[in-house]
């Protein structure tokens, strides 16, 4: 793996060879493996029985869950287009990939995403390198994503937000280290795999400018091109067939801010999936943007990652039902905002 040396004021020194530590890699692989057990296939252990799925069965009340099983049979030849609902039903790409494993549709719908988050995670660690964090740094931002709330709560449920996750740290490691084709080929396969990952646009660019020096009209140029190729491939999804009763695009309501500003849960979850990388990542922020800003340093495209993930959740509460797995879309920017302030601060 080749990383260029640099240290988080972003000056590009050295180029040097770095072979990854495989060993504890795959140890913190099967750690997060791990996480995900208790509620693998949402066949929760006996003390989160009555807690997870609003107190209910969560065997029973698949919630999302549901529709995703669907997209799998459908693929499979099992069901007609009638029995799916948008907007699940244009999130083919988690489907799509279980639907060729001979697994029954929820076990396959969570061997693909739990694989995408093992996958994230090495990202992860090699994001931490290219922004000239150490070592020790990279392993620890592995761990906090393998350990965090939303890896166990929503890991292995039958969604299909953890493929998009781990697109999403691959996705930024490929904006960092210029690789332009592999990130047009993430952005349209994220996109596939659920809407929210809209938010590594915004990364890519600020991350034009900053870290590859782009000109502003040209990081402009390129944003605008992104963000057409993302509409038109959320467009794409809406050709999947569907069945009456669902719901196309995100619709905002006073009622459902009402409803979600008043379930404690939403609150809840939300804290939880932001997590110590989110309120790490908040000092950092309190702490170096103004002095960030003056340099152009190469960390702040993860403050507009972070942002643009706190405005996703934040407009979940007016068009979904809002739960942590909206802020969860901001790992890929928090664990590197987190990691740097700890670094630093360590100094």
């Amino acid at each position: 793996m080749r990383r260029f040396d640099t240290d988080t004021e972003g000056n590009e020194n050295t180029r040097v060879n770095h072979r990854p530590p495989y060993y504890a890699l795959v140890l913190i692989s099967l750690l997060l493996v791990g996480v995900t057990l208790p509620r693998f296939d949402r066949e929760d252990w006996v003390p989160l029985v009555g807690i997870t799925a609003g107190g209910a069965n969560a065997r029973e009340h698949l919630a999302d869950a549901e529709h995703y099983i669907n997209d799998v049979r459908w693929f499979r030849g099992e069901i007609d287009s009638g029995a799916l609902r948008a907007p699940f039903s244009q999130r083919p790409l988690a489907p799509l990939l279980a639907s060729v494993l001979p697994f029954r549709p929820i076990t396959a719908l969570n061997v693909v995403g739990v694989a995408a988050l093992v996958v994230g995670l090495w990202f992860i660690y090699f994001i931490l390198l290219e922004v000239g964090l150490s070592r020790r740094a990279g392993l620890w931002g592995a761990t906090l994503w393998s350990v965090s709330f939303p890896v166990f709560y929503y890991g292995a449920v039958g969604c299909v937000d953890p493929v998009s996750i781990g697109l999403s740290a691959a996705a930024t490691w490929a904006i960092m280290t210029r690789r332009w084709v592999a990130t047009g080929a993430l952005l349209v396969a994220g996109l596939f795999a659920k809407e929210t990952f809209i938010v590594v646009v915004p990364f890519l660019g600020a991350a034009l400018v900053t870290i590859h020096r782009f000109s502003w009209r040209r990081a402009l140029a390129w944003t605008v091109v992104a963000t057409a190729v993302g509409v038109s491939v959320m467009q794409m999804t809406h050709l999947i067939p569907a069945g009456p009763g669902g719901v196309h695009g995100w619709s905002s309501s006073i009622a459902a801010l009402v409803a979600n500003g008043t379930r404690p849960r939403a609150w809840i979850s939300f804290l939880l999936g932001l997590g110590i990388p989110g309120l790490l990542a908040v000092g950092w922020i309190a702490t170096y943007q103004r002095e960030a800003l003056e340099r152009r340093q190469i960390l702040l495209p993860f403050v507009v990652g972070f942002l643009a993930s706190v405005g996703l959740a934040g407009f979940a509460f007016l068009s979904a039902y809002a739960d942590g797995r909206f802020i969860w879309t901001g790992y890929p920017f928090t664990i590197p905002l987190g990691l740097a302030f700890l670094e630093r601060r360590a100094r």
